[in-house]
């Protein structure tokens, strides 16, 4: 299936449901008045390749092409006073989890 034509937000879906595809890779990207130097880090743990982060904000985190699945991922607000960053994650076999992450700097 390669990269998705568009990027997705404000809660959109992003990569498949049931049909068995495994995520590999994830850019994440900040639009709209952002606070300066604000950012969002992202860390992953990938199949056969262990802990891998932190990546920036577009940069790819992951793999690409050696079809070794995402097994974790964790975003971190960087510089966002009084910002709550949330996400969920669809994990085989499971319904889905929902995570709920804080952080203040």
């Amino acid at each position: 299936i390669g990269w998705e034509s568009e990027w997705k937000m404000d809660g959109s879906l992003s990569g498949t449901e049931g049909q068995s595809k495994r995520l590999e890779a994830l850019k994440i990207e900040l639009t709209g008045n952002v606070p300066k130097d604000a950012e969002i880090l992202t860390y992953v743990h990938v199949q056969n390749e262990g802990d891998l982060g932190p990546f920036a904000m577009g940069k790819l985190a992951g793999t690409e092409g050696k079809g070794e699945r995402l097994e974790r991922i964790r975003l971190e607000l960087d510089n966002f006073p009084g910002y709550v960053l949330k996400y969920n994650v669809q994990v085989a076999f499971f319904n889905r989890i929902s995570i709920l992450r804080y952080q203040y700097c």
